[in-house]
């Protein structure tokens, strides 16, 4: 008993003893002076590594608690400007798992920080570049031995993490220089190898520096272990996320009213989002983003939500019910797979998609991209799949129509060289288009342009379309084959954004003038012809100013192969009409043997054409050689198909003939065979 009794009071005694070292050294490790101290010896450490000044107000830690609390930290460049300054940062962790080699932070908070880095010039180094730099591995003293050790990985987790009030501004300066015509492209290219950059004027344009400049804030972010320990499963929350840029150039769409405000160099994005973390490891991650919702003003950017799942393995990422919401916009895609890009193992960027279904009012995307659809609130739906690579695209199986199904369109199509937009061509197969009843009249009304040709427009009735478009620098191609009830045309024309003017050719087999035109006078034609109109702004503005009116300003040269007017019918007719845009000219010659026959016409309005005014005429002249030639080859023309044709009903009567008499042949032989076979019977009936 006594053994024991001194037991306990020696192990008595050496838990207070211990008690009293722990409560001497807690104060002594957490007095101001130490805090002080150890606030000195982590400034020092921090500024003898980075290379710069570093400076911290002050530091508080609980070492029991693995709690480190830091005030005030600021880091300048090497050029003594403040790169970085953070107002708190607090760090909670488990003493208990480092031990085991095992960092669990149990909470981090990082309280209002401002970070400003630059770049001076293309070729120098940015301002935080010596920080990259000084987290390099060091190189090690070959005259010092170094004897190799084993070290356990350290394994990291956090569980919270709190960032909230950040702000970075990024600065760098990059070389402009003037936009040059494609044209030049050639003589640019060996004008700058000539100089090798010594020159500062490439083909007479001067060239300069810009700043380009880019901040980020964020007023919130916010992370939650859902459950602790490894791969643990959590949620993120941004708040106030906004992105600004400008690249020192106007915007694109400056002094370009009719193009959209969107511009990737001049952004101005307030975000959200909500981002469920299921996985994270070595060879996978898996998220979803819950809810996102980006915002810009100017350039009328409005995602309502954006929601999808991915999965991320390797280089693969898998992303599955992915929904884009806009006011009147929805799109699904049910999965896309992407191929992410690796220098490294040289691999590049490609994906594709399931298929895509959407429905819209294309007005959502009328401030972005084309301000004339501002008025566009007819509702569209649409079904297509999609391919591409870093360089490329494809669209396989479009179909774009309305509710009602008044119009359809079956297409498909591609845009290549995307990297170069002189190089780049956007191309589309429409394989079927239909447009029916009042649904021309209502696409048309949506555009906030003058209209032509209304009344024609409601004549034709259902409209069909079969062809093809690019999309090439400031050029807009078509072609195709274009069907009506009144007949049908075969078009090739290009919109030329450098000169302004629309050009190109159509032919027609039978157009129904009559009631194209509301006159009864007329009768079906067959024609061809080229045409030229102004489309530029500013000249037919001032033309208009001058002489009003409301007519297309441009000129049709057309040769007319079959015509009717009252009971007469015309052949070989040319025709030229010229309109000023208040007055339509015309000029029409039907040439003869001897006798021209002319015609001269104008009208003021499309919608009463049959109010035109008509100046007939005639011009006698001699038989031209030309004239001769073509009537004599003409006069060939028609007797040798008036030869063939009498061959080919010879032919014809002769097959006939051959044909009755093989059929009467027939027809004698097997009577003669019936005949043959049923005296055979009968003699073998009576035998």
């Amino acid at each position: 008993m006594k053994i024991l009794k001194i037991i306990l009071i020696a192990v008595g005694s050496l838990v207070a003893l211990v008690a009293v070292l722990l409560t001497v050294g807690y104060f002594i490790l957490f007095s101001p002076s130490m805090q002080s101290r150890v606030r000195q010896e982590v400034t020092e450490l921090l500024s003898d590594r980075l290379g710069t000044k570093v400076s911290i107000d002050s530091v508080r830690y609980d070492f029991l608690r693995c709690d480190l609390q830091m005030f005030s930290m600021e880091v300048l460049d090497q050029k003594g400007v403040k790169m970085l300054e953070v107002d708190t940062v607090h760090v909670s962790m488990s003493l208990r798992k480092l031990l085991r080699k095992y960092l669990e932070i149990n909470e981090a908070e990082l309280l209002g920080c401002r970070v400003k880095i630059y770049k001076i010039a293309p070729d120098t180094v940015a301002n935080y570049q010596f920080i990259v730099d000084s987290l390099k591995p060091q190189p090690k003293d070959s005259a010092t031995p170094h004897k190799k050790r084993k070290y356990k990985k350290i394994e990291l987790d956090i569980n919270n993490i709190k960032l909230r009030n950040i702000e970075l501004e990024y600065e760098t300066r990059k070389l402009y220089r003037p936009p040059i015509a494609r044209k030049n492209q050639a003589i640019i290219k060996l004008q700058q190898a000539m100089a090798k950059g010594k020159n500062s004027t490439v083909n007479g344009q001067q060239e300069e520096y810009r700043w380009l400049l880019q901040k980020i804030r964020l007023k919130e972010l916010t992370y939650k272990r859902r459950r602790f320990g490894r791969n643990g499963k959590g949620n993120a929350t941004i708040r106030g996320l906004h992105y600004w840029n400008d690249n020192g150039l106007p915007r694109k769409n400056t002094g370009k009213k009719h193009r959209g405000w969107f511009d990737a160099k001049h952004m101005d994005v307030d975000i959200d989002m909500d981002i469920d973390v299921r996985h994270v490891g070595s060879d996978r991650v898996d998220m979803a983003l819950q809810r996102c919702t980006a915002k810009d003003s100017v350039t009328g950017l409005d995602v309502r939500d954006l929601h999808f799942a991915v999965s991320l393995r390797d280089n693969v990422a898998h992303i599955s019910d992915l929904v884009l919401t806009q006011v009147n916009t929805t799109i699904q895609i049910d999965t896309v797979t992407m191929v992410l890009p690796s220098k490294k193992k040289g691999i590049k960027l490609s994906y594709n998609t399931s298929t895509i279904k959407g429905k819209t009012l294309l007005k959502d995307i009328s401030r972005m991209f084309a301000p004339d659809l501002s008025q566009f609130s007819m509702p569209v739906e649409l079904t297509a799949r999609v391919e591409g690579a870093d360089t490329a695209m494809q669209f396989k199986d479009i179909y774009v129509y309305t509710p009602d199904k008044k119009i359809e369109v079956n297409a498909t199509g591609y845009i290549s060289d995307m990297l170069n937009k002189y190089d780049m061509v956007v191309h589309f197969d429409v394989n079927k288009m239909r447009a029916k009843g009042d649904i021309k009249r209502k696409i048309i009304n949506q555009f906030p342009v003058k209209k032509f040709m209304m009344k024609q427009v409601d004549m034709l009735g259902l409209i069909t379309y079969k062809g093809n478009f690019e999309v090439l620098w400031k050029k807009v191609q078509f072609e195709g084959r274009l069907d009506t009830e009144l007949g049908g045309l075969n078009f090739n024309f290009y919109l030329d954004g450098e000169t302004k003017y629309l050009v190109g050719q159509v032919a027609s087999n039978n157009i129904n003038l009559k009631k194209v035109t509301d006159n009864d006078k007329l009768g079906n034609l067959k024609c061809e012809a080229q045409f030229k109109f102004d489309i530029s702004k500013p000249r037919t503005a001032l033309m208009r100013k001058k002489i009003g009116g409301k007519l297309p300003m441009g000129s049709i040269k057309a040769k007319v192969h079959e015509a009717n007017y009252k009971k007469m019918k015309f052949s070989n007719i040319h025709a030229d009409i010229v309109s000023n845009g208040a007055i339509a000219e015309g000029d029409v010659q039907m040439k003869g043997a001897h006798v021209d026959v002319l015609c001269k016409f104008s009208f003021t309005n499309t919608d009463s054409i049959s109010k035109m005014k008509v100046k007939p005429g005639i011009r006698f002249h001699k038989m031209t050689e030309e004239y001769k030639a073509a009537r004599d080859k003409e006069k060939a023309e028609k007797a040798a198909e008036k030869q063939a044709a009498k061959e080919a009903k010879a032919a014809e009567k002769k097959a006939a003939k051959e044909a009755k008499a093989a059929e009467k042949k027939a027809a004698k032989e097997a009577k003669k065979a019936a005949k043959a076979k049923a005296k055979a019977e009968k003699k073998a009936n009576k035998s």
